[in-house]
């Protein structure tokens, strides 16, 4: 029989299962290595103590088989052309789509209320598939793999600042649903960053957290940013949280970017470098190598361009 499997598959949802122990085996089951130079030498093998789903290995011919119990075989794996797969379901990026809601617009003032969702692989014009509860403005936003986070800013019918946390979901579309609440120290201009598992959300000195498998607010960490301040733009990388810029323009605007590890955010802040120029009221992306910002105030007679 010559039925295969894709090993690049197989391989990536084992790195990303932590199925693979430090000396390279494959847990709870082992590679086994054989110095043989053909298939069929494996297949004349005493099957009889086999586990199913275990690996051989023909290191004269450098393939790798899996045994089948159903069929009595071992199959080969083939490496395909496909690239190893990441963790499963969430990337800081994202994949398929990009989502905006709400804002606020002038003249006339109007507080939006809708998201809008646009496409990451074909381009084109972003379509509405939802609202949130409240019209808003100056919120914040953290995602999880199946869901996106809004929370807080200025709401349009009483035109203060809430700590409200709603959610929408990316498999299907919708509208928001209040689910949770955060600190009132981070209601508006905040930075969102996130990690596969909690969201934070930073203004001022403080980072609120949310935690997505509950759908819950969480602890208020202290001290991880180095000064005190709003709208700034936050950023990430796997293993930290950025914050940069903040301010509401020139010449109360910063220029600092902090960071914070999310193993230990509390207490742990660093000024690592500034941004090209002083500004608040600036948005924030992250590439898998690069933070960037862009727009802002810097309290001159326009908004800035992008910068990284």
């Amino acid at each position: 029989m010559t039925r295969s499997r894709d090993f690049s598959k197989i391989l990536g949802r084992s790195v990303t299962n932590d199925t693979f122990t430090a000396t390279g085996s494959i847990t709870p089951l082992s590679v086994t290595s054989y110095n043989y130079d053909s298939a069929g030498q494996l297949q004349a093998l005493n099957n009889s103590s086999l586990v199913d789903g275990s690996l051989h290995y023909l290191s004269k011919t450098k393939q790798l088989y899996v045994w089948d119990d159903s069929d009595n075989s071992y199959y080969p794996i083939d490496q395909g052309t496909s690239a190893l797969e990441g963790p499963s379901g969430f990337s800081v990026q994202g994949s398929s789509f990009g989502y905006r809601h709400g804002g606020f617009s002038s003249p006339p003032s109007s507080y939006a209320q809708d998201i809008l969702k646009f496409s990451f692989t074909s381009d084109g014009n972003a379509t509405r598939v939802g609202d949130m509860a409240i019209a808003r403005t100056r919120h914040s936003a953290v995602s999880s793999a199946s869901s996106g986070y809004i929370v807080g800013g200025k709401v349009s019918a009483t035109g203060q600042y809430g700590g409200d946390v709603t959610k929408f979901s990316f498999s299907s579309d919708g509208d928001a649903a209040d689910v949770t609440d955060v600190a009132s120290s981070v209601t508006f201009g905040a930075g969102g960053t996130m990690t596969e598992d909690t969201g934070y959300v930073t203004r001022g000195t403080t980072t609120s957290t949310l935690t997505f498998a509950s759908d819950a607010g969480g602890s208020d960490l202290s001290n991880t940013t180095t000064s005190s301040r709003s709208n700034g733009a936050g950023s990430m990388s796997s293993t930290h949280s950025y914050y940069a810029g903040g301010g509401g323009g020139a010449p109360g605007s910063s220029n600092v970017i902090d960071k914070f590890p999310f193993a230990s955010p509390s207490n742990n802040s660093a000024d690592v470098g500034d941004i090209v120029t002083s500004r608040g009221k600036v948005a924030g992306h992250s590439s898998t190598t690069h933070g960037y910002i862009s727009g802002g105030n810097t309290g001159g007679p326009g908004n800035t361009s992008g910068r990284k």
